[in-house]
């Protein structure tokens, strides 16, 4: 399993949050979407290895379709120059997998949504490799 997947998993539950006469574990992706609707924001995510798992995690959450504004799955490299605007030079400089071509990816899928946040992920998950489980 890729390292960030493992991660993930193992950070699920971010630790006790004190509430009016009791104490209740709060996942991640709950605290993300209460945290955006509070503040009336909308999320966008654009992921390559990753493969819609955190957009799925925000998807479980009663209240996403107020945040989840759009998610796309760009695991080519000519997806993520097409759709997300990010430049075929950088991707060849950089590589794919770079927190250069990360930031890009964000950008692209900030701009074409027009949410207040793009995220995104891009990394090797394997079969082979020296680097599975590398994930910006």
């Amino acid at each position: 399993m890729p390292r960030f997947l493992e991660f993930c998993k193992k950070q699920s539950v971010i630790g006790n949050v004190s509430e009016p006469g009791k104490k209740e574990c709060m996942k991640i992706n709950e605290k993300l979407v209460r945290a955006l609707a509070f503040k009336n924001m909308k999320i966008a995510a654009a992921e390559s290895c990753t493969g819609g798992a955190p957009a799925s995690a925000i998807v479980d959450i009663s209240g996403a379709s107020s945040v989840l504004e759009y998610s796309a799955v760009t695991y080519s490299d000519r997806m993520k120059s097409v759709l997300l605007g990010v430049e075929e030079k950088l991707i060849a400089e950089k590589t794919a997998v770079s927190s250069e071509v990360a930031a890009k990816m964000a950008q692209g899928i900030r701009r074409i949504s027009g949410a207040d946040i793009g995220i995104s992920t891009t990394g090797y998950a394997g079969p082979g490799g020296s680097d599975i489980g590398l994930v910006y």
